[in-house]
């Protein structure tokens, strides 16, 4: 009997023996892992801190009062050590392959610019954390929901060129918003309807590049009179197909009255009335003008 209980009893502390074996080997491996990753953020913070010239041995005491951050070609693939730049104000990063903006939360008290361009980025979430941001830059990415951006009230600069947006209903409560770039996405006549209210304060808007047709989805846009500068079609971008038709330059000048330029064009007094005839004339059934094609200087008193 005590042979047998003793026997059950070496098994016993050999089965608890091999658990606890078990269990240190898979700590082991957790704690290997784990100093992988660790690693590898240190990797991109030294990075990081190379570009600007910190020091990462002593980034609590010099991050504090550093003001901008910059980072190029490479070699940030997350955002990493954010947290010890507590003064931080524009971060630019521009050519990095960038998948979260979630870290952007920690500089969320003091951001006022950011850069994030050139990059791969197709997830914005997170970003609605920096609701201090006046400029924003992110164009070149994969950018598909805008909605995030709904929650930036303070912008007045939103530059978005060159993405994947379909849908500008986030643009409705952007009241501060003066200069915004929207060229090459993927907008037709119902993203842009999709805005209840165009930003009064829009001075600067370009829309270059995109799938625009119709010309009533664009007049409540004539309602933003601080509007001085309008691109349905720009050199580096595919023109707009409204700008096709021959009464375009007529019709912008007559809805759009205060305006300064179009597509780069400068649009006169002068200018703006010999257009507005013409227009006139068209919409009472007068013959053919030339096309929109001419630039619109023709249009223009020379002495």
């Amino acid at each position: 009997m005590r042979k047998a209980q003793a026997s059950g009893g070496a098994d016993y502390k050999g089965l608890v023996d091999a658990v606890k074996a078990k269990l240190i080997m898979q700590a082991n491996e957790t704690a290997a892992n784990a100093n992988i990753v660790k690693s590898k953020y240190y990797k991109y913070l030294e990075s990081l801190c190379h570009a600007n010239g910190i020091n990462i041995a002593t980034i609590k005491k010099d991050a504090k009062e550093a003001t901008e951050l910059e980072m190029y070609f490479g070699g940030l693939p997350v955002l990493v050590g954010l947290k010890y730049f507590t003064e931080l104000r524009c971060l630019r990063i521009f050519g990095q392959d960038i998948k979260s903006l979630k870290p952007l939360s920690e500089v969320a008290a003091t951001l006022d610019e950011l850069w994030l361009c050139e990059g791969k980025l197709k997830d914005i979430s997170g970003i609605e954390s920096c609701i201090l941001l006046r400029r924003l830059y992110l164009y070149e990415n994969e950018i598909v929901d805008g909605k995030p951006l709904s929650k930036l009230v303070n912008l007045d600069t939103l530059w978005l060129m060159e993405n994947q947006l379909m849908d500008l209903s986030f643009l409705s409560g952007m009241m501060y918003l003066t200069n915004l770039n929207l060229a090459s996405n993927r907008l037709t006549d119902k993203g842009l309807k999709a805005v209840q209210r165009w930003p009064d304060k829009l001075e600067v808007v370009d829309l270059s590049g995109n799938d625009i047709i119709n010309y009533q989805s664009i007049y409540p846009l004539s309602k933003c009179t601080m509007l001085r500068s309008v691109y349905f079609r720009h050199t580096a971008y595919k023109p707009c197909p409204l700008t096709n038709n021959d009464r375009y330059l007529w019709w912008m000048a007559y809805h759009f009255q205060n305006l300064e330029s179009l597509d780069d064009d400068s649009v006169t007094d002068t200018t703006r009335a010999a257009l507005t005839v013409t227009l006139k004339y068209l919409l009472s059934g007068g013959h053919k003008s030339p096309t929109h094609r001419s630039n619109i200087s023709q249009y223009s008193h020379k002495n």
